[in-house]
């Protein structure tokens, strides 16, 4: 009988006990797997005001120059359009970001919700990107590629090319990013604003992921 009669102190004692698990399970995720031994290195990161395609007072192009540093493994670029449009970018991904990746992201120096630094360095998977489009053009060149893009020789010889757009994002493997060799680490981006009456804001990062000085690989 006083079997009996502990048996709901015993099970209510068990749900405490499940509920505790739970909230510490929720609050400490455990740890979070990236690229760990990479050090993301800022090469570029400028807003560039495109004058219109018929402007008389600037250019509507501009050629940026990549140069990698040694022991780079990948890169990323991110082209957004718009005055607020890294802004608006931080504010998508501020809840997609698990709270592991904003600390490893904020020790580093980076925004708690840059999704682009999070994606190329492996703290998430995808990099859904703001729809929209726009009129301007980004082409990755190599250096016959900047003189056909700097004198509107048609066609351009890029390697890679977003057109029309108001976002874009890649993140390539440094060997297989075509024209690069071991002795030649540099290569260029071409924007370009192709609308006849209105100059546009466009924010250009690009960021290499380098071995760190202190990694030792086991």
């Amino acid at each position: 009988m006083k079997l009996i009669n502990s048996m709901p102190k015993f099970l209510l004692i068990c749900a405490v006990v499940l509920v505790l698990l739970g909230c510490k399970k929720q609050d400490d995720p455990g740890p979070i797997y990236f690229d760990s031994h990479l050090k993301p290195i800022k090469i570029v990161d400028e807003t560039i005001r495109l004058n219109s395609r018929l402007s008389l007072v600037g250019s509507n192009r501009v050629v940026k120059t990549i140069q990698f540093p040694t022991r780079t493994v990948k890169w990323s670029y991110w082209m957004g359009v718009g005055k607020d449009v890294e802004q608006r970018m931080f504010e998508t991904y501020a809840p997609l970001l698990p709270l592991a990746a904003k600390k490893i992201l904020t020790g580093s120096g980076f925004s708690e919700n840059d999704g682009y630094i999070a994606a190329g360095w492996g703290l998430i998977k995808n990099f859904d990107l703001i729809a929209g489009s726009a009129a301007i053009d980004l082409y990755l060149l190599n250096e016959s590629g900047t003189r056909a893009f700097d004198n509107n020789v048609s066609p351009i010889p890029y390697i890679h090319a977003d057109q029309q757009t108001i976002n874009g994002w890649k993140l390539y493997d440094i060997l297989d990013t075509p024209e690069i060799s071991p002795f030649q680490r540099t290569l260029f981006i071409g924007l370009r604003n192709m609308d006849s009456f209105s100059g546009q804001d466009v924010k250009i990062r690009v960021y290499a992921y380098v071995v760190r000085d202190d990694f030792e690989e086991k």
